[in-house]
């Protein structure tokens, strides 16, 4: 009978244990600001337990808003990575911080949570029933759109050849404001033909400025137009061929954007996104250093080109095919003239490109043959791609290449992939990124600026070399919150591993102090943050293992610091997007302390000093009094208390283990009544 018991006792554990499960819930959830504009950051605080039986292993949370408390049309947020929870533990350190997209509706909206949110994780739970939950209480979204400012830099949208920025950039514009809550600061107008007269070409005459500087304001992007008529109305007839003007006049409107854009945001730097010929209206800013600010700088952070026509294009919309994607392009206008790699009739390389006499273009192909735009013809022209004119380095490059396309020449069907290629025309490194999705008829040129995850790909935050972090890496200010974004890499990325996504800030630290480093929404099982000094030291790291928080602190002294993230990235959300993370870098400065000078009162010592395993602290009491012993490192900050309490009169000798002190100098204090003492003390391992 005690055996048939024990029998059975036995075989219900196993039972009990083979059906033990994980069941995560949101224990407890807050939304940290309940009133909003579109724009700004929604930030909240979670905590996450699991009550079941069984380790649930590492998950994700999905974050929604929505106008009701149901998940059946709300907005995908981002999915932030859950740590593994033994039973009955919790997470309860998870901060959020997102900036609230511009398709909320003004009014009541649910911020909605979804545990085990990701396809791809495989927590079984006993109950799956209390994975969802909308918090209480809910979120007010004001009816007046924010203006807060999320990015390093600012991003500049350049469009190409006939057409506008929002035939080219609607659909990527439309996604970074409700998909990533970024701020569009407003679009800037350039007419390059104010004269309206083909026959010239003039930058005193042509070109004219018609933003309004009212209408723009504080952003993460913004976007130029040529598509602009003399009096400052959109060309819906091809008569001014503002968007078909020389890219010399073009490069004059990249200048000034640029200097908008810098007064606007505040900012020092920009990112310039380019499509198609907006590339080269780039390139001539930045080969040129005649073009660039009054300060002598360029203050671009990155050039990211679309199928830019770098070698030229020789493609004609006389294709039947090309003619359904594309507008009519006037082959006599002064941008046909300046991208071709070679003249139709001559066979001549293009003179804007490569070089010569401007007497070498033909007077009845082109309009006007006056390629630097001086207002006379007949000048020496040194071609962009001419070994005269060099890119500067201090920035990043990316291509974007369209490939596969069936259309004659390959490519994207205009742009070759050679031509799209940067470095084939300048001693540069560019990271590459390929467009040719299989699931469109064809890769048309047309079509590559609304890819959006290529996009995004392409527009991410650069991962630099030791030899590079000190001129590429995007400078961020203390105290503020920005956001970033994880992607898949590229090839010609020069970090040292391409299966991983880096992401480089710096920052300057004035004097000593406490830096703590905070990098919200972390999506990856494994997330790394590196704190590196001017000579390429490390000299801080600390890693995610598993949580969507990198919370940590570190003593600073003055100089430049390189900070950098990485992960492996993960496949973005339904197909397009890619995650996004917060971060910041708040500071606090620390006066330090030093040794106190005069009469040693307490008759304090410590021996030994220097000490390693460990030192006796021996200070002597005029009287019973309440008296506190601590200890301090250089820079003022409390490393331990000692001693707290009342102490009697006489000898007292305490015990400091140094097993997990760093070597260096600290300072001991003995507080006693009215009187302090700071005593020197040195450890080595």
């Amino acid at each position: 009978m005690k055996r048939t018991l024990t029998t059975f006792l036995f075989a219900a554990l196993l039972s009990f244990m083979g059906d033990a499960q994980p069941d995560l819930i949101l224990h407890s959830g807050t939304v940290t600001i309940p009133t909003l504009q579109t724009g700004d950051l929604l930030t909240l605080k979670l905590n996450i337990k699991n009550q079941g039986s069984a380790i649930a292993g590492e998950s994700h949370i999905g974050i929604y808003i929505s106008t009701t408390t149901s998940f059946t049309s709300a907005n995908l947020l981002s999915e932030i990575s859950l740590e593994a929870l033994t039973p009955g533990s919790s997470d309860t350190a998870i901060q959020f911080a997102y900036p609230l997209p511009y398709n909320c509706g003004p009014g009541t909206n649910y911020v909605l949570i979804a545990i085990n949110n990701l396809k791809a994780d495989n927590v079984i739970e006993s109950d799956t029933n209390n994975n969802k939950s909308a918090l209480v209480p809910s979120l007010t979204i004001s009816s007046t759109p924010g203006e807060l400012q999320k990015l390093p830099y600012p991003v500049i949208f350049i469009h190409g050849l006939t057409t506008s920025d929002s035939a080219t950039w609607y659909p990527l514009m439309t996604a970074l404001q409700n998909d990533y809550g970024w701020a569009y600061g407003g679009r800037m107008d350039f007419c390059l033909n104010y004269d309206n007269n083909l026959k010239t070409s003039n930058l005193v005459t042509d070109y004219k400025d018609l933003t309004n500087t009212a209408n723009l304001h504080i952003g993460d992007f913004y976007s130029m137009n040529f598509n602009i008529n003399p009096d400052g109305t959109k060309i819906y007839t091809n008569t001014c061929e503002s968007d078909e003007s020389a890219v010399v006049k073009q490069g004059k409107a990249v200048k000034d954007a640029i200097a908008h854009v810098l007064s606007t945001s505040g900012r020092d730097k920009v990112i310039l996104v380019t499509h198609s010929m907006g590339g080269l209206a780039a390139r001539e800013y930045l080969e040129k250093p005649a073009n660039w600010q009054p300060d002598s700088q360029h203050h671009v952070a990155k050039l990211d080109a679309v199928a830019a026509p770098n070698g030229g294009s020789n493609a004609s919309t006389g294709n039947a095919i090309l003619d359904i994607f594309l507008s009519k392009v006037d082959e006599m206008s002064e941008a046909v003239r300046d991208l071709r790699t070679t003249y139709p009739t001559s066979l001549d390389s293009g003179i804007y490109l490569f070089g010569k006499s401007e007497n070498e273009i033909s007077t009845t192909s082109f309009y006007n043959t006056d390629v630097n735009c001086n207002g006379v013809s007949g000048d020496s022209i040194t071609g962009l791609n001419q070994l005269k004119l060099t890119l500067p380095t201090d920035l990043r490059y990316t291509c974007l290449i369209g490939v596969g396309s069936v259309l004659p020449g390959g490519g994207d069907g205009v742009v070759t992939e050679y031509s799209a290629y940067l470095p084939n025309f300048r001693k540069v490194t560019a990271d590459t990124i390929c467009i040719n999705d299989p699931s469109l008829f064809d890769v048309l040129h047309t079509l590559e600026s609304k890819m959006i995850a290529k996009m995004l790909q392409g527009m991410d935050e650069p991962g630099e070399s030791a030899n590079s972090m000190n001129t590429t890496s995007y400078a961020v200010s203390l105290n503020q919150v920005y956001v970033g974004l994880i992607t898949s890499q590229s090839m010609g990325n020069p970090s040292p591993d391409n299966t991983l996504d880096y992401d480089t800030y710096q920052i300057s630290i004035t004097q000593k102090g406490k830096l703590k480093i905070n990098i919200l929404d972390i999506p990856l099982a494994q997330y790394t943050v590196e704190i590196i000094d001017a000579a390429n030291n490390l000299i801080a790291s600390a890693a995610s293992n598993g949580k969507s928080n990198i919370d940590t602190s570190i003593n600073i002294s003055p100089g430049t610091y390189y900070c950098k993230f990485y992960g492996h990235p993960i496949t973005p959300y339904a197909g397009t997007k890619y995650p996004q993370y917060a971060f910041a870098f708040n500071f606090q400065s620390i006066t330090g302390i030093s040794e106190s000078t005069g009469n040693n009162f307490f008759q304090s010592k410590s021996y030994p000093n220097p000490f390693t395993g460990s030192t006796t602290l021996s200070f002597e009491l005029p009287v019973t009094a309440n008296t506190s012993v601590k200890l301090f490192d250089i820079y003022g900050s409390l490393i331990s208390v000692i001693s707290d309490g009342q102490m009697t009169e006489g000898l007292h000798q305490l015990s400091l283990e140094g097993n997990s002190l760093a070597d260096g100098m600290y300072f001991y204090t003995i507080e006693s009544g009215n009187i302090l003492e700071r005593h020197k003390i040195v450890h080595l391992k």
